[in-house]
């Protein structure tokens, strides 16, 4: 005769077997399910996909060994077969000029070594930057190991700067060596900050530079930033609170070149900074009886004075004229000795 105690328990011990089954895993929502997923089978490279792509104009060491074309355009040309071979063994470095963007918060970065050197990326370091030339950086990310081979290497960064340029600079004796590099992001300024400001136009005058732009969406006031060294900065913030969509510099000497540009602002935060323009102040005399005249013209196409002050030809005219043309003030008394043409604007 079958012991009902023992039958109990075992339907008990099924139903418990059964039971601790069920439970084993939880329900998951499809978002939770695959975001296990993506755990699972994607690992440590995730997060270089979890925000933007970060793009940009490619700056860094310009040529390259031996001339023979492995330049830094080849580290982001998204081509694993190509690669970046510096012209001097050690100092090379590439990276992305992202100015006229809103700031940018680098999340991750990914890198792929060159095929039998990944041994030269140890030590590399990614650096982000508010300056083009790196001078003030933050380290990223140092490659403190040789990066496997034939593989895409992430790392998440930490650093909650904002930046204007990045980049990944080679170690001693590196070579600059790497064959794709990636930097992923997000915008820091608020979305509700302005637009970017356009068409900057910098008048050169006396003693001074005259500024207008295009309004920024958006925008409640403006900064103006100038520099004197080259278009990518650095520049500093030299007037604020401008209402207008105007400003005039008078804080220059003449003979100099300067870079400016704008940028919006509102309560939510400043905006991306305009294109660069440039002015030269220039002295216009004081005394005497003088007239402005212009070299190079000449009675080619497009190279009279006809042409020259043609505002379609030159829209800026007589601001900033096209490049072909020197303009240079004469003393009117003496001017047949300075072997100027006799042609002027007035």
């Amino acid at each position: 005769m079958t012991n009902p105690l023992a039958f109990s328990s075992a339907r008990q011990k099924k139903r418990l077997i059964r039971d601790h089954s069920c439970r084993k895993l939880p329900r998951l929502s499809p978002a939770l399910l695959t975001a296990a997923l993506s755990l699972l089978f994607f690992g440590h490279r995730s997060p270089a996909y979890a925000d933007n792509l970060l793009t940009g104009t490619i700056i860094g060491t310009s040529g390259s060994y031996n001339n023979i074309g492995n330049t830094k355009e080849k580290a982001m040309d998204g081509n694993t077969a190509t690669f970046f071979d510096g012209p001097t063994p050690s100092g090379d470095w590439v990276g992305l000029d992202m100015t006229g963007q809103l700031p940018k918060m680098v999340t991750s970065v990914r890198y792929f070594p060159r095929a039998s050197f990944a041994g030269r990326m140890v030590n590399g370091i990614f650096q982000g930057a508010n300056v083009a030339d790196f001078s003030v950086a933050v380290n990223l990310y140092t490659i403190t190991s040789s990066p496997p081979a034939g593989v895409y290497s992430s790392q998440t960064i930490t650093a909650t700067n904002a930046f204007s340029y990045v980049r990944y600079l080679a170690p001693t004796n590196g070579s600059g060596n790497v064959s794709e590099l990636e930097f992923y992001g997000v915008d820091l300024a608020n979305p509700g900050a302005p637009s970017m400001p356009t068409n900057l136009s910098a008048a050169a005058g006396d003693r001074q530079v005259n500024l207008t732009w295009t309004a920024a969406t958006n925008a409640t006031s403006y900064k103006v930033k100038r520099g004197a060294t080259n278009a990518v900065g650095p520049f500093s913030v030299i007037a604020s609170g401008i209402i207008t969509t105007n400003y005039t510099d008078t804080n220059v000497v003449n003979g100099t070149a300067y870079y400016y540009r704008v940028l919006g602002t509102n309560a939510n935060g400043d905006g991306p900074d305009s294109a660069s323009a440039l002015a030269t102040p220039q002295v216009i005399p004081t005394f005497g009886l003088y007239r402005q005249l212009w070299t190079g013209l000449s009675s080619a196409p497009g190279n009279t004075l006809d042409a020259l002050t043609n505002t379609t030809y030159n829209p800026s005219w007589p601001n900033n004229p096209n490049l072909a043309y020197t303009r240079v003030y004469t003393n009117f008394e003496t001017e047949t000795s300075t072997g100027v043409r006799r042609l002027s604007n007035m």
